[in-house]
């Protein structure tokens, strides 16, 4: 899989099959290379709802409404590959593959983020660089980053 250069708008077919793709493939299938790592809590509504250190709600991510969750836990914010693929977000490769931690046990490997995406809260606009990864039920995980 070669990567772009560069900043562009994900096609609509592009963010599932990509990430099926990553999400297959452990840090040793992709040649041994080292992967930075990080740890999300919640991905889905139930982990939400297990949890006492996570708070979810609606708020304007990109002028749109988003499910966002603020996970206490993550070590990273992350943005639904739906969601950014239906809202036209702008995304870039990371510096560097992370290797993502779940609540399962597995890992996920995610390259690319939506950079300096805008979040408003109670009127305040705040610019976040949000990773993109499959997330069911979420639009947004906000992380402590």
């Amino acid at each position: 899989m070669q990567k772009s250069q560069g900043p562009h708008f994900v096609p609509s077919y592009a963010i599932a099959n990509e990430t099926q793709i990553v999400q297959a493939l452990s840090s040793t299938q992709r040649g041994g290379r080292p992967c930075a790592t990080g740890r999300v809590f919640a991905l889905t509504q139930e982990n939400v709802e297990a949890s006492k250190n996570v708070v979810s709600g609606i708020l304007t991510v990109n002028l749109a409404f988003a499910h966002v969750c603020f996970d206490l836990s993550a070590s990273h914010s992350f943005i639904s590959s739906t969601f950014a693929q239906k809202y036209h977000f702008l995304c870039v490769p990371l510096e560097e593959e992370l290797c993502i931690n779940t609540p399962t046990g597995t890992e996920i490997i995610v390259d690319r983020k939506c950079k300096n995406c805008p979040i408003t809260i109670e009127g305040k606009e705040l610019l976040a660089d949000i990773i993109i990864m499959d997330i069911r039920d979420l639009d947004v995980i906000l992380g402590m980053d």
